[in-house]
């Protein structure tokens, strides 16, 4: 994949899905099973934009590396949670 492929796609993740999932996330309970859904998601939209199927047997790190994904999603909500 392009490099300037790559950088759309995180402006892509930081502007829209994150901005969506994260919606409001300052009151959420975080729990185990909200935690392995909200991970799970974001590597979902990763391994689509990376074009990449499950039957590749590809690690999440690897696709994360490959995608210059500095931080995880989980990350960002405790941040929001932290300054609320």
């Amino acid at each position: 994949m392009h490099y300037y492929c790559i950088i759309s796609l995180g402006i892509i993740n930081h502007t829209i899905v994150k901005s969506t999932i994260t919606h409001a996330a300052e009151t959420w309970c975080l729990k185990a099973k909200t935690v392995a859904k909200l991970n799970s998601t974001e590597m979902d939209f990763w391994w689509h934009s990376a074009r990449i199927s499950r039957k590749d047997k590809i690690r999440n790190t690897i696709i994360k590396q490959k995608m210059n994904v500095t931080r995880p999603l989980l990350d960002d909500i405790k941040t929001k949670q932290l300054q609320w």
